[in-house]
């Protein structure tokens, strides 16, 4: 809803105004962590409409936000600012704790992650811990060099043992399909004959159905003829009855002339 005479409708939290009551409650949702936008698709909540929207576009591939450097498209606002960052090197994105600054949304949350301690990307090999994904990578390169190597190999293995199973088995087939082909001879000669017999009673059943139509539109034309003949019969008859009437009653005037 607008205000129609210039009011503004402030925030009963922080006091900041706005022109409609809709951006207030999306406003105040802020502060009250309400999340009354719910999508339709996933049922996923939002505290902001737009946000929301944004969201949507995630679901239906529409890239509405395009790059005007090199026209790249996104579904989402936040990740048009992120990218043109790419471009400008403007860093928007700053650490609560330290203030360190950074281009991408996801490189903050990856820093913050420093300073909670939360270790969330952990060793398959040792168990042990690291807070950015990148430095997981680097350990297991470095400390479990010689597993990973040991798995590739057993990979590469596995992958042999499949190619001669896969061997093995298209081989059984072509026996098989060489002991069936003495069959299939006389297989295919009986599958023929009952084919061409078959064709022959369906053209047969073809033909007989033909005639009887011809035979019926016959029938009908000749009913409707009849029918036909039997109207113009009886519209000559009434014409002439009205022909006899108009002449009686001329006769019967010119008598009383």
């Amino acid at each position: 809803m607008n205000s129609k005479d210039g009011r503004k409708f402030p925030c009963k939290v922080c006091g900041k105004e706005f022109t409609r009551i809709g951006n207030l409650k999306d406003h105040e949702a802020t502060h009250t962590g309400e999340k009354r936008h719910v999508c339709k698709v996933c049922n996923k909540n939002f505290t902001q409409h737009r946000n929301l929207k944004d969201h949507e576009r995630t679901h239906s591939g529409v890239k509405g936000y395009v790059c005007t450097v090199c026209n790249k498209g996104f579904t989402q606002r936040r990740n048009l600012k992120d990218h043109l960052a790419t471009h400008s090197g403007e860093k928007r994105h700053v650490c609560r704790t330290c203030g360190k600054n950074f281009t991408q949304r996801r490189n903050l949350k990856d820093h913050e992650v420093t300073h909670s301690g939360v270790k969330q990307y952990v060793c398959k090999e040792c168990g042990k811990g690291f807070t950015q994904k990148r430095n997981l990578n680097k350990h297991v390169s470095l400390e479990h060099k010689e597993k990973v190597k040991e798995d590739e190999d057993n990979s590469d293995v596995e992958m042999t043992e499949v190619q001669k199973n896969s061997a093995s088995d298209s081989e059984n087939e072509m026996l098989k399909k060489v002991k069936n082909d003495d069959n299939t001879g006389s297989l295919e000669k009986e599958t023929t004959e009952k084919l061409h017999k078959d064709n022959e009673n369906d053209a047969r059943d073809e033909i007989t159905k033909k005639v009887n139509e011809e035979i019926e539109n016959v029938k009908i034309n000749e009913i409707k003829n009849e029918s036909l003949k039997m109207v113009v019969e009886e519209n000559v008859q009434t014409q002439n009855q009205k022909k006899d009437a108009s002449e009686s009653k001329d006769s019967i005037e010119k008598s009383n002339d």
